[in-house]
């Protein structure tokens, strides 16, 4: 089970970082204070709580994967936009 919640929290931030992509496409800076800061604040309020614990091996997972979104979406988009300019 705690094999599968490593691949979650990647996934999941790889989701939520390319859906502020496509969101913000013009805004990189704004888009990556969103979700790197998301995660950070996640794992912080986790330490906060009896029952759970934040790591920085979880934020770090969590970052890795909203930046592959973010990326994945900018490649994207810079390969859609590429083939739209007339050569």
């Amino acid at each position: 089970m705690q094999t599968y919640a490593h691949f979650e929290h990647v996934i999941a931030f790889a989701i939520l970082g390319a859906l502020f992509g496509f969101a913000y496409p013009r805004r990189l800076m704004l888009v990556c204070g969103i979700v790197f800061g998301a995660a950070a604040l996640l794992e912080i309020l986790q330490t906060m709580t009896p029952d759970r614990h934040g790591t920085l091996i979880d934020v770090l997972e969590k970052m890795a994967g909203g930046a592959v979104g973010i990326i994945l979406v900018r490649t994207a988009q810079r390969l859609l936009f590429a083939k739209d300019k007339p050569s």
